[in-house]
């Protein structure tokens, strides 16, 4: 099959910027929106030459691809009478419910299901994009939206669920460096910049290393330094450590 149309039931944040990476990185096939969020459904048909379809069940009836892209309470209320073709390929990125639960709805029993969850990064074709289990075309179709990462137990799927949650704390920390900078007298434009690129270089500096990301960082927190001055604050606040049990509990909520 050549370029099969997908249709996303559930018109929210995902779908959006799942969306828009998708035709950023060049991808022209048919999209069939759920109408239920009318408003954004047609803000984002404008944006990016999609459908609004007529009902959820226009949208399975049009699409060979099914993304089902709500949220976890909002699955029964879905998934109430609507019929999916047995050879269509469902995909979810529904946080938190497993491809064993989603089996339970007898209108999906027939279906074959992996998972996703794409990370905001998505709309400008970045980050890591999971996926349970493998399957080729769901590979290649995630694929335009950053780095698949095929993983080997859905059980990890709660990890990678987790390392989505903690992108978007990053962007409250970056925003708390960026209003200190200003504070000290640079613009806004310079602060971004040079906060942005600054923990640009050290991911970039920590993918081109071997050994651990801890050796790294203890060769240049080294005695003395402004470095290790700032990092033994961090370390008597149980800053760092605050960030594993943030991680923790989301874990622990999903499981």
């Amino acid at each position: 099959m050549k370029n099969p149309n997908l249709g996303i039931l559930g018109t929210g944040h995902l779908a959006r910027y799942t969306v828009a990476g998708l035709r950023k990185a060049g991808d022209q096939r048919l999209i069939f929106l759920s109408p239920r969020n009318a408003h954004t459904a047609k803000r984002v048909a404008e944006q990016h030459q999609c459908t609004v379809a007529l009902s959820n069940q226009n949208v399975i009836e049009q699409s060979d691809v099914i993304l089902l892209a709500v949220r976890p309470h909002q699955l029964d209320k879905l998934l109430t009478d609507l019929t999916f073709e047995q050879n269509q390929l469902v995909i979810s990125a529904i946080a938190g419910v497993t491809i064993a639960e989603l089996k339970t709805y007898p209108n999906l029993t027939k279906n074959q299901i992996v998972r996703t969850l794409p990370t905001v990064s998505a709309e400008v074709n970045t980050g890591i994009v999971p996926l349970y289990p493998n399957h080729p075309f769901a590979e290649q179709l995630l694929s335009a939206l950053g780095s698949v990462t095929v993983l080997d137990d859905e059980s990890l799927f709660n990890v990678a669920t987790t390392h989505a949650c903690m992108q978007g704390w990053i962007y409250f920390w970056l925003d708390e460096m960026v209003q200190w900078s200003i504070e000290q007298g640079l613009s806004e434009i310079q602060a971004r910049q040079m906060i942005t690129e600054t923990v640009q270089g050290a991911i970039d500096l920590s993918n081109h290393t071997e050994g651990s990301l801890q050796a790294l960082g203890t060769s240049i927190a080294t005695d003395g330094t402004y470095t290790l001055a700032g990092l033994d604050y961090l370390r008597s606040k149980q800053s760092l450590f605050e960030w594993q049990r943030a991680m923790q509990l989301v874990f622990d909520k999903l499981n």
